[in-house]
């Protein structure tokens, strides 16, 4: 049995490559790190899409709370214990985190670096960020073009049309929701991808 004060779980940008740096930089004594696969990606099977996506989350976060491996027969049971649960986002993990329909109660701490806030057209608009948005959309185009050519192998599902929609701020269920708890943002200020003026607009 893993015994430590603290779980984080990792939930990664896009193209999401497996880092082993990122789980020993999060962890230190007394804390561990579970890191995140998105269902359809590297080594999970399904399909990768920001509907499995959000299920992915919600589907660590149980497995978290069961403190045990053995939900399937035959996978091998390993355990652990903690006291505290917290969340660490990255990039896309971000936006991906705060739409999933999670129980931010059972958290005691959340960290976002570099965020990508909103992916929702909408939710530029309410925010007087049409601008900002119109930017930033040129530059979603070609990464959904790059994990397509480069990643169609690794993300099972890129081709869906769904990431259409998520790239072009028209997927419904990506709008972000309003009820989450305090949260530490790090970004850089001349964060190129996710401006400041983003970021300052998510303080409630």
């Amino acid at each position: 049995v893993l015994v430590v004060d603290t779980i984080a779980l990792f939930v990664p940008g896009l193209p999401q490559t497996p880092n082993k740096e990122v789980a020993e930089l999060i962890t230190r004594d007394g804390h561990a790190c579970a890191y995140l696969h998105y269902y359809g990606s590297w080594f999970s099977n399904g399909l990768f899409t920001p509907t499995e996506s959000r299920k992915s989350i919600r589907d660590a976060l149980s497995l978290l709370e069961k403190r045990s491996s053995a939900i399937a027969k035959g996978i091998a049971d390993f355990k652990w214990d903690f006291n505290k649960l917290s969340i660490v986002a990255n990039s896309y993990g971000v936006q991906a985190f705060p739409t999933s329909d999670v129980d931010f109660s059972s958290f005691d701490a959340i960290e976002l670096f570099s965020p990508y806030l909103f992916s929702y057209e909408k939710d530029y608009i309410s925010r007087n960020l049409a601008e900002e948005y119109e930017s930033l959309k040129k530059i979603l185009v070609n990464d959904l073009e790059f994990l397509r050519k480069g990643f169609d192998a690794i993300y099972r599902g890129i081709a869906s049309e769904e990431w259409d929609n998520y790239f072009l701020g028209k997927d419904v269920a990506s709008e972000l929701k309003d009820n989450y708890p305090e949260i530490k943002i790090i970004s850089g200020t001349k964060d190129m991808f996710v401006p400041s003026k983003i970021v300052e607009s998510f303080k409630k």
